[in-house]
């Protein structure tokens, strides 16, 4: 069945590049060809979409999270492929990636930040939706909704594992990206976030050559390695994340008692899957309370470096804005009185604006920027602190069990659990006396 799902994936994405079609503008006006008599073909300009259909991918979205969670009650990872599969189609080739609740989040920052900015309903919409599903029942968005992660998850043939030591930093990744997302946001700066996503030129056809180079690597690394861009990327995961892990009615790997086996650990390729703890020895308990200390120690020192660090990089974080560009462009115009001033200064001249004001605005951006990174650098070593605290507390666990925030939903430790392969034959059995 998996084979059937992939051959029909692959069969509808090469349909969408096939009937796919572009249009153009004039980059330059026209020539004129009164002499020859040539007639221009007529430009077919595609109306704007109506609003209603905003509502009607809401109400898709929130259908399918609906059938998300029933395919995890049921258990059932046929279903929940079949449903990956339409969220690729929908939300990826149909609606282009857009709107989509993980770049939404850099609309819910600039709105908040910015009492001038105006939020649609319809992105407050897409940013909280997935978030309560994920409050209740885990992270099915994940699973099989999210049309980047439902792409990585379709494409994924050969699972490979990355070792402990290396998926644990880079899982602080995301958390980084968020901040540094939700600072260039809410200062107006930039939308990093859809400026390099990897699968909206795929979902497209379309795109810079760089993005199209990135997009590629990430669908090769997709083959080998269980959704890097999901676990080692996306921001809006942090959110999902902490969500997930109050989740109360969070899908299980078996269906009724863990015997332990361990094969679900090895069926996993996300590394979500927590094994039973052995009690410490005593030279073992020592040991983890002697690095808690240590650890609880040094937490004050990273919040520090990260507070240092993040003030380091609002500078240079800054020019990225507009508005600093263009004052740093008017400013260095004016010092070195060249016969020349760039594009941003001329636009600026157009407006007839003061100097001034251009400059209070620019240093006031500059401010924004240092708050922001000092406070997002502090926020970050503390996490980095917690989590280090974190791996040195022990906590009593006897059973297999999936790590909430971490875990995808996506079913495919199910069919490894002997209980479940139990559950199934007595059903089967059920039917044919039946």
């Amino acid at each position: 069945m998996a084979t059937v799902i992939k051959k029909l994936f692959f069969a509808a994405m090469a349909m969408f590049i096939i009937l796919s079609d572009a249009t153009a503008a004039d980059r330059f006006p026209r020539p004129d060809f009164n002499e020859t008599k040539h007639t221009y073909p007529v430009v077919q300009h595609v109306q704007a979409r109506p609003v209603v259909f905003e509502y009607v991918d809401t109400a898709v979205l929130l259908a399918c999270l609906i059938l998300a969670v029933l395919a995890l009650k049921s258990r059932s990872r046929r279903w929940l492929s079949l449903l990956a599969v339409f969220s690729v189609i929908y939300f990826g080739f149909y609606r282009k990636g857009c709107v989509c609740p993980v770049g939404s989040l850099q609309n819910m920052a600039q709105g908040i930040c910015q009492s001038d900015f105006f939020v649609p309903a319809v992105v407050v919409l897409f940013f909280t939706i997935p978030l309560i599903f994920a409050l209740f029942f885990g992270r099915v968005f994940c699973a099989a909704v999210c049309p980047l992660g439902s792409l990585q998850e379709t494409v994924l043939v050969r699972p490979v594992r990355i070792p402990a030591w290396l998926e644990k930093p880079l899982r602080f990744i995301p958390l980084a990206y968020l901040l540094l997302a939700v600072l260039l946001a809410a200062t107006g700066s930039a939308y990093i976030i859809c400026q390099f996503d990897p699968f909206i030129s795929l979902f497209r056809l379309n795109g810079v050559f760089n993005i199209l180079v990135l997009s590629g690597c990430f669908i090769g690394l997709s083959l080998f390695i269980g959704r890097p861009y999901c676990r080692f990327i996306c921001p809006y995961s942090v959110l999902l994340n902490l969500c997930s892990k109050f989740s109360g009615w969070h899908t299980s790997i078996t269906p009724d008692k863990c015997v332990k086996c361990g094969l679900c650990k090895n069926a996993c390729p996300y590394g979500a899957i927590t094994v039973p703890e052995k009690a410490d020895s005593e030279s073992d308990a020592s040991s983890r309370k002697r690095r808690l200390k240590i650890f609880l120690m040094i937490l004050p020192v990273l919040i520090l470096l990260g507070i240092w660090g993040g003030y380091l990089s609002a500078a240079p974080l800054s020019g990225l804005n507009k508005t600093v560009q263009t004052a740093d462009a008017l400013r260095s115009l004016q010092k070195d009185k060249g016969p020349w001033e760039s594009d941003l200064v001329a636009a600026f001249r157009q407006l007839g604006a003061m100097d001034s004001d251009l400059y209070a605005r620019a240093d006031s951006i500059r401010r924004q920027f240092a708050i922001g990174a000092s406070a997002a650098g502090g926020f970050l070593g503390l996490i980095l602190g917690l989590q280090l605290v974190g791996m040195n507390i022990r906590r009593k666990q006897d059973e297999y069990l999936p790590d909430r925030g971490l875990c995808f939903s996506c079913g495919r430790c199910h069919s490894y659990c002997p209980r479940e392969q139990l559950r199934l034959k007595k059903l089967k059995e059920e039917k044919n006396a039946g």
